[in-house]
């Protein structure tokens, strides 16, 4: 068993300017990694990232994909990371579905310090009573969890302005991990929900910032 640094990791978080276009597909393969064909390949480049919808195959639908291999000539893209192996791809695929793309000018750098992937404990119910107080049932509601990460303050920085911006407009985005070499992206879809700042008397003018999962994370490759 080998261990992996995490030098070489990159951090991307989607604009809220991004202007994402929405590919219609046409057929899929069941391979791993699966192959989408969609109407154009124009601007689609390997390291992009698409969401995949209304396809009907629960292993696509509403979830984030890396770009690999890309034929403008055959109008096939590459999902990283996504499995059909064995499953049955319907004859005619529904014209719902469709390939959302965040090309890599929608996407913005985020240089940071840290970065933290925080599980969600499930959460439970209590239905206590005289009888047994402490009584509790699983909770229907759950939720993914949270990432917090941290880095320092620098107004000239494109990736901290845009942090900023997704705090504010509070719309989800998506976050691209880049994992070095071969070792493929961690993707989800995340909120920004609050920047904090640490302003020590001597030292780096630091913020941290907490960001809402809407699902949880997947390592693509």
């Amino acid at each position: 068993m080998s261990a992996s640094s995490s030098k070489g990791v990159t951090i991307y978080l989607s604009k809220g300017s991004a202007t994402t276009t929405d590919q219609v597909i046409s057929a899929i393969t069941a391979a791993k990694p699966a192959v989408i064909t969609v109407a154009a390949t124009t601007g689609f480049t390997a390291g992009d990232v698409v969401k995949i919808t209304g396809t009907g195959l629960p292993k696509l639908d509403g979830k984030y994909f890396s770009v690999g291999t890309v034929d403008g000539t055959a109008k096939t893209v590459t999902l990283i990371g996504a499995d059909l192996t064995g499953v049955t791809i319907p004859g005619t695929i529904p014209a719902t579905a469709k390939a959302t793309h965040y090309a890599n000018t929608d996407l913005v750098n985020l240089c940071l310090a840290s970065l933290a992937i925080n599980a969600e404990t499930p959460g439970t119910v209590s239905v206590g009573t005289f009888c047994d107080p402490s009584a509790s049932i699983p909770s229907v509601v759950t939720q993914a969890g949270t990432i917090t990460f941290g880095g320092y303050i620098d107004d000239k920085d494109a990736g901290y302005a845009e942090l900023l911006l997704a705090e504010i407009d509070g719309k989800p985005r998506v976050l691209d991990i880049k994992l070095p070499g071969s070792l493929g992206s961690i993707l989800a879809e995340v909120t920004i929900s609050s920047v904090v700042y640490d302003l020590p008397i001597d030292g780096g003018l630091a913020f941290s910032a907490t960001a809402a999962l809407a699902s949880k994370p997947v390592h693509r490759f």
